[in-house]
């Protein structure tokens, strides 16, 4: 992890559509989600940082307080903020918002917890499951 904002690359993207239809395109290598059409979305999910190695953290008097946000890629607007988040205890930070896209605009969520990042770790499923949940987002076009 490096100091300031890093991108997500979720394990798990679930996107909710009533119409059917595949409404968009996730790169999981860049963490980038591009909407194929626009209209009102609401986005939200989790994300959380730990320290690297629990057995050989020594302890801080900092938690490491943090947050990711959602952001279109191409103008860096901010679509939503999430909670504040806590290395030392996991505690994710989660967000919720409903947004209007435009036709091919693309999305990406980034979480930063400060500059002093020594052994903090981008939590990632490393066995290729989905229950080892570190990062989620769920889509979902209301209109």
């Amino acid at each position: 992890m490096a100091p300031g904002f890093n991108t997500r690359i979720f394990n798990s993207v679930t996107y909710v559509n009533n119409d059917n239809d595949s409404e968009f395109n996730y790169d999981d290598n860049t963490g980038e989600l591009t909407l194929v059409t626009g209209g009102v979305f609401r986005v939200s999910g989790v994300s959380i940082v730990t320290y690297m190695d629990m057995e050989n953290h020594t302890p801080s008097n900092s938690s490491y307080p943090g947050y990711c946000t959602v952001y279109d890629t191409s103008t860096n607007a901010q679509i939503a903020t999430g909670t504040i988040s806590n290395v030392a205890s996991m505690l994710p930070s989660t967000f919720d918002a409903i947004f209007e896209a435009t036709e091919g605009q693309s999305i990406n969520v980034q979480h930063q917890v400060g500059a002093d990042v020594n052994n903090i770790w981008l939590g990632i499923a490393e066995n290729g499951s989905s229950n080892h949940l570190y990062a989620s987002l769920v889509l979902e076009k209301l209109s």
